[in-house]
């Protein structure tokens, strides 16, 4: 991929965003479109519904006081004030709309004394706050006016009459010119009402038009702004489509995809054909398993109900199950397969994916490591055998050269002269130290090559005394004092963690330098288990050598210090028997405290492995 690639990500991400946008806004401005349309038409259907109920009352007001002027029926005038009482209501709300800040109570009081339905309050007050200045309901607003001001003459006219008919004589000159006047006043306000209802007529086919246009606009935008983005999303979902497929076929493993019930192949990578012999098409729109050979690790054949993908469409989740595939060409290859099933959000199994591994190399690895290990058990075997056969033959000699050479002194040594005496305490002394170095060697080869052995609960503090009653001559010799503080219980060999303690307690002894030997042994819980502590007053141990005494033939004083170098080296592989770690801390002159870390009961119920770790010392800093 190109370093330009990110970048046209980034583009196109953001002309789909502006897309989306532009076609967000279309749609709110189409919705809010039809919001005004139907605002604009409840409103001009309330005016026109007012207009009528306006121009009932003003022909039922003529009509009452043409009866009043011939009848002088009291009744009459007073239904002529009632009818008057429409329209009024209508000038007071249309005057109260006129304000900046008017009354709202005030105009729905007085829409609803014109005889308005309350419903369509709203719609008036919309119509005519929001479009007071448009040329149509500024016409219709203008015609309204002057109908109001004839309305007025009306009702002035009205009571010019009442007020005659109450004298005891009319003249009969003034009530025919109030019926030419009536007459005039009916003309013109017929001809307003005409007016009114033509100029909302207008503005209703005009503003129908401008919506009209408008929506069909709108809806154009929102037809293109839907076929852009259906574009973007088939052709992001087609590229995704694309990019996908690439990463299956180029997935180092075999993909195939399977529906239920039928077990039909619907998809399938490049990387099947490689593991399993043949062109992935041969697997496509296909039963699963017809013809298709596989065994087991044993030997045995799979039955279709056994393979994994078979298994995964009845709901099972199979992970990592080795196979030996043959091909239609006769070769054959080891596979991993591993397949889970393909659920709906109710649980429903709809289908199955299996993946497939090539292990043909790890299977020729794990035989060589497995003929590795059983050429490595028959040599250990054998060198378990050479080491007791070789010490057992070494020591035989070495204690007839330890025997002869102490006859000799015995009974010719006062015949010889002091070099040849000299002579006879190295023979025997280098006899003595040989004998011990061989049986050193072969409790360290038994301890290699010791068979797996179930362990046991150990009391520590009956291992530490049973080391010091194996030391005891040696105490007495040296005068040491050994301060035991409280021991736990861990899990062990009780032998082995013997020897241990000896070895470390004869250590702490051996160097002990012009002091009285004084070792402490003390135990504490740690994370890891039991931390043991054996601490001395002893010549100490150069940084230097800490890590090297645990080697074998690792000896820091020479000849000077008997011993055969193999102590300390015996103590860390017991330990890693055990499954822990061992170090020492020191300081040349201020002593040694070896420690030694120990799992606890609960952790080594039954630790039957003989495997053998690394040293952790250089971790216990």
């Amino acid at each position: 991929m190109s370093l330009s690639r990110p970048r046209q990500l980034v583009r196109g991400d953001w002309t789909f965003r502006l897309v989306v946008l532009a076609l967000s806004v279309t749609i709110a401005l189409l919705v809010l479109a039809a919001w005004m349309s139907m605002q604009l038409l409840d409103g001009i259907r309330a005016y026109v519904g007012g207009e009528g109920l306006y121009s009932k009352g003003q022909k039922q007001a003529v009509f009452l006081l043409t009866d009043y002027l011939y009848s002088g029926d009291e009744r009459s005038y007073h239904e002529f004030r009632a009818a008057l009482a429409i329209p009024e209501g209508d000038r007071r709300a249309r005057i109260e709309l006129e304000r900046k800040n008017p009354n709202w109570q005030v105009v729905r009081e007085g829409f609803l004394a014109g005889g308005n339905h309350p419903e369509d309050l709203d719609a008036l007050i919309f119509l005519f706050r929001r479009f007071r200045q448009m040329p149509y309901v500024s016409d219709a607003v203008t015609v309204w006016t002057e109908g109001d001001r004839y309305v007025a003459k009306l009702k002035r006219l009205g009571e010019q009459v009442h007020s005659q008919r109450q004298q005891p004589v009319s003249g009969t000159d003034r009530l025919a010119a109030a019926r030419d006047e009536l007459r005039e006043i009916n003309t013109q306000l017929t001809k307003l009402e005409n007016a009114f209802s033509a100029r909302l007529g207008e503005g209703a086919r005009w503003t129908r038009l401008i919506l009209l246009t408008a929506i069909m606009l709108l809806g154009a935008m929102l037809w293109g702004a839907g076929t852009l983005i259906s574009w973007r999303l088939i052709s992001a979902v087609s590229s995704e489509r694309r990019r996908l497929a690439a990463v299956i076929d180029n997935v180092p493993a075999g993909i195939l995809l399977a529906e239920a019930p039928s077990g039909r192949i619907r998809m399938a990578n490049a990387r099947v054909s490689e593991l399993l012999g043949e062109p992935a098409s041969r697997y496509l729109d296909v039963e699963f398993g017809p013809g298709w050979n596989a065994q087991h690790p044993d030997g045995t054949r799979l039955e279709w109900h056994q393979y994994p993908l078979a298994r995964a469409l009845g709901g099972e989740t199979v992970r990592g199950q080795d196979l030996l595939w043959f091909r239609d060409d006769g070769s054959s290859t080891w596979i991993r397969v591993s397949a889970a099933p393909m659920r709906t959000y109710g649980g429903a199994v709809v289908g199955a994916v299996g993946v497939f591994y090539d292990i043909a190399e790890e299977k020729q690895v794990e035989e060589e490591l497995i003929r590795q290990a059983e050429e490595l058990s028959r040599s250990n075997a054998d060198l378990e055998e050479f080491a007791y056969i070789s010490s057992h033959d070494l020591q035989e000699p070495l204690r007839t050269i330890g025997l002869y050479a102490q006859l000799l002194s015995r009974r010719y040594g006062g015949k010889f002269d002091n070099d040849a005496n000299q002579f006879l305490r190295y023979i025997i002394a280098s006899a003595e130290r040989m004998g011990d170095l061989v049986r050193d060697l072969l409790r360290y080869s038994q301890l290699l090559n010791i068979e797996a052995r179930v362990m046991a609960e150990v009391d520590m503090r009956m291992v530490v005394e049973w080391a010091q009653s194996n030391l005891t001559a040696q105490m007495h010799e040296t005068g040491a004092v050994i301060d035991v503080g409280d021991m736990p219980r861990v899990t062990g060999d009780q032998q082995q963690l013997v020897q241990l303690m000896q070895n470390l307690l004869a250590n702490a002894m051996k160097y002990r330098g012009s002091h009285r030997p004084h070792i402490r042994v003390r135990a504490e819980p740690v994370h890891e288990g039991w931390l043991i502590r054996v601490e001395d007053n002893g010549i100490g141990i150069p940084a230097e050598y800490q890590e090297r005494i645990f080697g074998v033939f690792k000896r820091l004083h020479g000849r000077d210090v008997p011993g055969t170098g193999i102590g300390l080296a015996l103590c860390k592989r017991i330990v890693e028997r055990h499954h822990g770690r061992i170090w020492v801390e020191s300081q040349p002159g201020a002593g040694s405290a070896f420690c030694f870390v120990l799992r606890p009961p609960a952790e080594l119920r039954e630790c039957t492995a003989p495997a053998i770790r690394e040293s952790a010392s250089d971790q216990s800093r």
